[in-house]
């Protein structure tokens, strides 16, 4: 199939009744989609917009689900809605259902058609409930998030002004230190310039068994 041949098959497909949705959004805008093509879907800033971007959108679709050889689906429309559904059922839900109608003292068909249509509007509330608990969780984990990276800035800040409070700590004691060994160094320089400068024979003890270490000067 050629470039041409694909343009006018793509045209053609779009060109049948596909049933298009149109849900405004919470925060603003619009989200549009196509029921028979799964994960074909565009948003827009108004129904227009969406409904355009929707149509660039599923022209990609069909493209590539033709060059993959995907089928597509006919229209719903197509189908139609006859208002008759041929159900089976076992036989002991069967029993069960006509007892049931019998003391609801309604048919069969009514007893189905309120049963579908509590499960059905049971089930739309509770994907909305569904949707409203992921939303709020998502806020909430953002905002834990942004918690949680706030209290780990401020920490790492804390802990970076401890460290520069001990090398600064640090540094003053090494001063110091090292004023105090400048000192000692000082002191045993005079000592030993004021040695030099004795005579050697002075410099011997007072007495052989003398422990004391003072020269005689």
């Amino acid at each position: 199939m050629n470039a041409e041949e694909m343009k006018n098959k793509i045209k053609e497909i779009l060109g049948k009744p596909y049933a298009r949705k149109l849900i405004p959004d919470e925060t603003g805008g619009y989200t549009a989609s196509i029921q028979e093509f799964p994960g074909c879907f565009a948003e827009g800033d108004t129904p227009q917009d969406a409904i355009e971007n929707l149509n660039k959108a599923a022209e990609s679709w069909v493209e590539v689900a033709l060059l993959n050889g995907y089928d597509i689906k006919e229209p719903i429309a197509y189908y139609g809605y006859s208002g008759k559904i041929a159900l089976r059922v076992p036989r002991g839900l069967h029993k069960q259902i006509a007892e049931l109608s019998e003391l609801e003292d309604a048919s069969i068909n009514q007893l189905i058609v309120t049963a579908l249509s509590e499960y059905v509007g049971c089930k739309n509330t509770y994907n909305l409930i569904t949707k409203s608990i992921q939303e709020g969780l998502f806020s909430k984990a953002n905002e834990l998030n942004k918690s949680i990276q706030t209290t780990i800035f401020s920490f790492n800040g804390n802990i970076n002004f401890t460290r520069s409070q001990v090398e600064t700590g640090k540094r003053k004691s090494t001063g110091d230190v090292n004023s105090d060994w400048g000192s000692i160094l000082e002191n045993l320089q005079q000592s030993c310039v004021r040695l030099k400068a004795v005579p050697y024979r002075n410099r011997l003890p007072k007495a052989a068994n003398d422990d004391s270490l003072e020269y005689i000067s």
